[in-house]
């Protein structure tokens, strides 16, 4: 499939399938890998106006979308949460699983999906399972499994020809000022100084994205 590319700067985040006549009222997808900055990248998309839920763990998750959702009672359960968040929200998001067939499901029963792709060094994201007590694979199956998960993710914009913006998780922790408002962009949000503010707050190096939630 042929995509419409564009940035809005030479250093901007990268936008596929952009849409000019994008309407006020808008819902982010937003996908990444396990440990690669979709919390982060939430909190960002929280701060600037789009509520992206809670799941009371300290991460910006509805967990209705996150549920199996090949089983008829999640299903159901998911759309009545779309319906109260659409009466609630012009413009509200949630994180979603990195699964291309799952995302085309949810995109068709939400107003205006965009997407927001999160991805990060599979080399970085790979060292960090691998200081996890739990984990059992070895550093090169590791890395096998996160390229595919990467491929995995790079197919969404190919297969669904939405507005979709690719995130380096690296580019917002360094420099979320600069990243920050090409997001606010794209979900259509004036951005104020206070709601900038806010949002880099949430990725200071210093600080963490998830002290900021309750």
């Amino acid at each position: 499939m042929k995509h419409t590319f564009s940035t809005t700067n030479k250093t901007g985040p990268l936008i596929l399938n952009a849409r000019q006549d994008a309407p006020g009222e808008r819902t982010l997808l937003l996908m990444g890998i396990d440990r690669g900055g979709t919390s982060a990248a939430a909190a960002v998309v929280d701060a600037i106006g789009v509520p992206m839920g809670t799941s009371g763990d300290g991460h910006f998750e509805t967990l209705e979308f996150k549920q199996n959702l090949d089983d008829p009672a999640c299903w159901r359960a998911m759309l009545a949460k779309i319906a109260a968040l659409n009466n609630q929200h012009a413009r509200w998001g949630a994180q979603v699983w990195n699964n291309p067939a799952a995302t085309g499901r949810i995109a068709a029963e939400v107003r205006s999906p965009h997407l927001l792709i999160v991805l990060r060094d599979v080399a970085a994201i790979s060292q960090r399972r691998l200081s996890l007590p739990d984990e059992t694979r070895t550093a090169h199956e590791l890395l096998d499994f996160m390229l595919a998960e990467t491929h995995r993710l790079l197919v969404h914009p190919t297969v669904l020809p939405l507005p979709t913006m690719l995130v380096s998780f690296e580019r917002l922790r360094i420099n979320p000022a600069h990243i920050v408002p090409h997001i606010a962009d794209f979900m259509g949000v004036e951005l104020t100084e206070p709601l900038l503010q806010e949002a880099v707050s949430r990725v200071n190096l210093q600080g963490g994205y998830l002290s900021h939630t309750g």
